[in-house]
């Protein structure tokens, strides 16, 4: 728990708040993971896949400091290679998740295991797997390896990415006018 306690002195009046972290967990006690859902699976290739994961018995003040709590997961492709992707707490609409995102490149069966590092030491779930399909998806962008002037997507097609070109005098009538074409 994060209390934020405001001092009184013996005349009533209120000093600078002062900040307090309490332990809720046992001293020496690493985090204990467990995945609660996954969003697909069978996953398409480049497309999200998402776990997400309850944490028991971990000590932080503060979700969003990787110094005080690190979500992170490893993951094994059919091939061998291994990704590691952090993980995130997820306080978006009160939803108090913690989530581990993914985009495989490569389609077939895919291994992972999620860990968690306190001050305790380091947390493992089990291990899990998920298959990866093939999908109409064409991959991350790349500089062109024939010409540093253009972009390329994972299967070497092309890319050609469209803007807006409005540099002097934006107005929000004109950003109006761009939004009805």
């Amino acid at each position: 728990y994060y209390y934020l306690v405001s001092p009184l002195d013996i005349e009533g009046t209120e000093h600078a708040p002062a900040t307090i972290s309490m332990r809720t967990s046992s001293p020496g006690a690493v985090p204990q993971l467990e995945i609660v859902s996954e969003n697909a699976n069978p996953v398409g290739r480049y497309e999200k896949y998402e776990l997400v994961i309850s944490m028991n018995n971990a000590t932080y003040s503060n979700p969003y400091n990787p110094d005080e709590i690190d979500l992170y997961a490893w993951f094994w492709s059919p091939g061998g290679d291994s990704v590691k992707m952090n993980g995130f707490y997820d306080n978006y609409n009160g939803l108090d998740q913690w989530k581990i995102r993914f985009a495989a490149r490569q389609a077939g069966s895919w291994e992972y295991r999620v860990y968690a590092r306190d001050v305790d030491g380091t947390g493992e779930s089990e291990a899990g797997t998920f298959t990866v399909s093939e999908s109409g998806q064409k991959g991350w962008l790349h500089i062109s390896p024939d010409n540093p002037n253009y972009l390329m997507h994972d299967d070497s097609s092309s890319f050609y990415g469209v803007a807006v070109y409005y540099p002097w005098g934006v107005t929000e009538s004109g950003l109006d006018e761009i939004a009805a074409v």
